[in-house]
């Protein structure tokens, strides 16, 4: 079950089920075999969901990533190492690719630059023309 407003419908009524539950909780005091009567009414909805659900888990995790998104449709950038060093990056036509290496110790202060988390790294950029750009140096 996929469609957005299916989940909503079941999110509320998942809620008016605990909501009932507390009021029932309430109401055991005053009429247990009436609680009993309208838990055993709606419970088999819930089962039943339950087993929805586990089988749409289940169908999710048999089902291979590259099943869910076709990957000739998506572009590929190549990354070639060697040594731990990145030493070219092959991809398509209006792709930039940003290489973050944080093992800085060693390395020029001029080179090092801050990350949006504050990490020290060195920055280097590849285009699909085969430049490359080095950030901070």
């Amino acid at each position: 079950m996929s469609n957005k407003a299916e989940w909503k419908r079941d999110i509320a009524a998942d809620e008016q089920f605990l909501d009932m539950i507390v009021n029932s909780n309430l109401m055991l005091a005053c009429d247990p075999e009436a609680v009993v009567r309208e838990l055993a009414s709606i419970l088999p909805h819930y089962i039943a969901r339950v087993r929805e659900l586990e089988a749409e888990v289940k169908r999710l995790q048999e089902t291979p990533a590259q099943a869910t998104a076709p990957t000739a449709e998506l572009p590929i950038v190549e990354v070639y190492v060697d040594g731990g060093l990145v030493d070219w990056v092959n991809m398509p036509p209006g792709v930039r690719v940003i290489v973050r290496d944080y093992d800085v110790e060693g390395e020029d202060e001029e080179r090092i630059v801050t990350d949006k988390d504050g990490d020290e790294c060195i920055e280097t950029e590849w285009f699909a023309d085969g430049s490359v750009r080095q950030a901070g140096g």
